[in-house]
């Protein structure tokens, strides 16, 4: 799991996660391991394709197919990309008052078995979900900040090295719009 700090203030003011500086070991091991993968993908394999495309581009058999393989590897480089810059996005709910949405957030949280409270504190709450045989990811994240009335939400799939994944980018975001749709029932109701 992620367990870097968040800095709150600073995720308040540009309404996504900010993590606190790391040493420089630590972002260029980060950097090694985590953006290699993401560098293959988003640069090296459209390259390839775009390559392998000019150079059979007289060769009206495998026409169709090279070009199949640039459309793919271009939308699957544009898609990881933008995973990887929205990834860490707060979402804005808006509340009643700070004791009211934690009393919602919680109740929420109880009834679900495999989410376990990590952090708590007067402005931030974080459940994580570690994992499982059924899991692509090496656990999920859900930090919730508290703004006043508001609360922000952020889901987040890490990687095997406690970054982002940015394939669970979309089932990330189901679980958020789940949470503010349960969020706004339940204050709603009360």
């Amino acid at each position: 799991m992620n367990y870097y700090e968040i800095d709150i203030d600073a995720s308040l003011k540009k309404r996504k996660l900010i993590y606190k500086r790391k040493g420089l070991f630590a972002t260029f091991m980060d950097l090694l391991f985590v953006a290699s993968f993401e560098v293959i993908v988003t640069i090296i394999f459209p390259f390839i394709a775009i390559a392998v495309f000019i150079n059979n581009f007289d060769d009206t058999e495998s026409f169709f197919l090279d070009l199949l393989l640039v459309i793919v590897s271009l939308l699957t480089a544009t898609y990881i990309c933008l995973s990887f810059f929205f990834n860490n996005r707060l979402q804005q709910i808006k509340g009643v008052s700070g004791s009211k949405n934690r009393t919602i957030i919680k109740e929420y949280f109880k009834d679900l078995v495999d989410w376990k409270q990590v952090r708590q504190d007067q402005l931030i709450y974080i459940f994580e979900k570690g994992w499982d045989w059924t899991s692509l990811s090496y656990g999920r994240q859900i930090t919730i900040l508290y703004d006043g009335k508001d609360i922000l939400i952020n889901c987040i799939s890490f990687t095997k090295y406690r970054t982002g994944s940015p394939f669970s980018w979309f089932f990330d975001r189901k679980i958020e719009k789940k949470l503010k749709q349960v969020f706004l029932e339940k204050l709603a109701k009360n």
